[in-house]
């Protein structure tokens, strides 16, 4: 006699199979683990573009605390010698 339950579990639709809901669940974290990683990288590349453009303005600009002989001269720089030196008697 042949008997009337299945053997095989692929053949039961009630088999609750872990295999496809674990290959899934490796997929949906390897998917996750690479878009954080995308985007931890993209704020660091950001946070070091922002670094060095800061970096680049701070060389620009002189500080308040330069002393004035780091100063360039100015055109009326250059003559208050000359006019200092007319003054003199």
């Amino acid at each position: 006699m042949a008997s009337a339950t299945p053997s095989n579990h692929s053949d039961n639709p009630t088999s609750t199979d872990p295999q496809p809901l674990i290959d899934y669940s490796r997929a949906l974290h390897e998917y996750t683990l690479q878009r954080w990683l995308e985007a931890l990288k993209a704020r660091e590349e950001e946070r070091n573009r922002l670094r060095l453009e800061q970096q680049r303005t701070m060389q620009r600009q002189p500080t308040q605390d330069t002393p004035a002989r780091n100063k360039a001269p100015t055109r009326n720089d250059d003559y208050k010698d000359v006019e200092e030196r007319d003054k003199t008697p």
